[in-house]
């Protein structure tokens, strides 16, 4: 919680910087609107004065220019900040309103200039600043229709800055403290708000710590972080856990790797080791035993890399690259390359128009497993079949020999690493991990491999892999597509309600019989 302390502050300070950003571009707003208000009120202002002054004159045509004007600034109403003014040059001003704002007019020369000034032209507005101040004024020339020749002056003067600094004052003494104040509280609870958001990450980086130090400080990879909070918290967290299963998937698999190897390399060396402590160097006979066991159980010792290696890869893989496969001509290919492994009469027992999503090289690797199985534990000679059904919505493959079979309590365990069955009359021969690694093919495939006995005797071992409808001749052509592994372990494959498949029960239909070691 200490390290996510300043970022928490960082976004708290972010949250009250961008209130106060938002606060003073709305007050600048207000204060500029507020602005233009105040000369649209001292224009209207000054129009209205324009019209009594208009209104009196009308009235009072047949006065004098002098009585016109004093009347009319007698009668004019103004504020605090106004002063009116009239005069017939080059007589004095009279003025009324504000007895401090008529002196500060009258006291300015050039505001006094620039009012006389005014009766030329349009009637409008003027904006003047001098050293006394920021004034807005309008002047009218006024006439008379008993002095046709004489032309007075009407003016009236507001003090436009006094105006605009009750503004600016109003904005700084009102707005800029409940402003402040709104900071605060935005600051605030930008605080509340910041320890909300970071709560479900202070919880998943506690969580992530936990298996990161575990309770003996080693990791503890087996462990899983918290998923709660928002959703994209959530999300994180399962990404978090998926790697967690990656990377936990990828220990388990080396640590059983340096397990297996350091188990069964084991007694190869112990056995080199041992000949060669006790070899006669001057005995050619007892160097040439020595020698001919030593290259044997270093062959042994590469077999079983080799299989380590394998079994490794395809846990690793955690999962095939599955495509959409017509197996009928996959399978012709296959049984053509078993028939090199041994001479033994292959059979096809049967062939099916059958369809799957499977991973040809890997499932080549399985059957091609089985079928040296097969040749392992027969006779030479003997028949070894292999077949290919459809049924329901399963397609299996299997292969039968007639060999010595599998006693029925070795069904199940001889699908685990390092297990053989009990008959195996080549117990020293291979490291016990083929029919592991099939089981681990098909479990990546979505399917399993079982083992049922043959009548008269022998094994039948069936890849049973789920099937699908083949495409239609005006179909597009299927992209490859994925399946996630099964969760189960090879060593109790589960069987689909198949009927086995018995050695030469359709041999009838099927091709000639055929010999050959190759």
């Amino acid at each position: 919680m200490r390290a996510q302390s300043p970022f928490r502050w960082r976004l708290a300070a972010a949250i009250a910087i961008l209130g106060t950003l938002g606060l003073a571009a709305a007050g600048s707003l207000t204060c500029l609107l507020e602005l233009r208000r105040t000369d649209a009120r001292i224009a209207d202002s000054l129009g209205r004065s324009v019209a009594e002054l208009h209104n009196y004159a009308t009235a009072h045509a047949t006065s004098s220019l002098e009585r016109i004007i004093t009347g009319a600034v007698a009668q004019s109403v103004n504020a605090s900040y106004e002063c009116t003014l009239g005069a017939v040059p080059p007589s004095a001003w009279t003025h009324a309103g504000s007895a401090q704002m008529c002196r500060r007019v009258l006291a300015d020369p050039e505001l006094v200039v620039a009012l006389a000034d005014s009766t030329s032209g349009a009637v409008r507005v003027h904006h003047l600043d001098t050293d006394t101040g920021g004034y807005a004024y309008v002047g009218v020339g006024v006439r008379s229709a008993a002095q046709s020749d004489a032309q007075g002056v009407y003016a009236v003067v507001v003090d436009r800055a006094a105006q605009r600094a009750e503004v600016y004052h109003s904005y700084l003494w009102g707005f800029l403290p409940l402003a402040l104040i709104t900071v605060l509280v935005t600051a605030a609870g930008g605080w509340v708000a910041a320890g909300l958001i970071l709560r479900p990450l202070s919880i998943l980086a506690a969580s992530t710590q936990r298996v990161a130090r575990g309770a003996d400080g080693a990791p503890d990879i087996g462990r899983r972080v918290v998923a709660d909070g928002p959703p994209e918290v959530v999300a994180l967290a399962r990404a978090m856990n998926a790697m967690l299963d990656s990377l936990q998937a990828a220990w388990e698999s080396q640590r059983r790797f340096l397990d297996d190897a350091g188990h069964e390399l084991r007694t190869p060396l112990t056995v080199i080791s041992g000949h060669l402590e006790i070899l006669d160097v001057n005995d050619p006979a007892d160097v040439a035993a020595a020698r001919d066991l030593a290259l044997d159980e270093i062959d042994r010792m590469r077999r079983l890399t080799d299989s380590l290696v394998a079994l490794a890869q395809v846990e690793r893989a955690g999962r095939a690259n599955l495509s959409l496969t017509h197996l009928a001509p996959w399978f012709d290919e296959v049984v053509d390359k078993a028939r090199a492994l041994g001479a033994r009469q292959w059979r096809v027992e049967a062939r099916a128009e059958a369809w799957a999503l499977v991973d040809q090289h890997l499932l080549t690797g399985a059957l091609l497993e089985l079928a040296a199985n097969a040749v392992k534990h027969s006779p030479e000679g003997s028949r070894i079949a292999f077949g290919l059904a459809q049924e329901g919505a399963w397609a299996r493959v299997w292969v039968a020999d007639a060999g010595s079979g599998v006693d029925p309590a070795d069904r199940e365990r001889i699908f685990r690493r390092f297990e053989r069955g009990r008959r195996d009359a080549n117990r020293s021969q291979g490291a016990g991990l083929g029919l592991a690694i099939v089981a681990k093919i098909l479990q990546a495939h979505g399917g399993v491999v079982y083992h049922e006995e043959a009548p008269g005797g022998g094994s039948v071992f069936t890849l049973a892999l789920p099937a699908v409808e083949p495409p239609a001749m005006d179909a597009p052509t299927l992209e490859p597509a994925t399946l996630e592994p099964a969760t189960l372990e090879p060593s109790a494959p589960a069987r689909p309600t198949l009927k086995p498949p018995t050695l030469g029960q359709a041999g009838a239909d099927a091709e000639p019989a055929q010999t050959g070691e190759s």
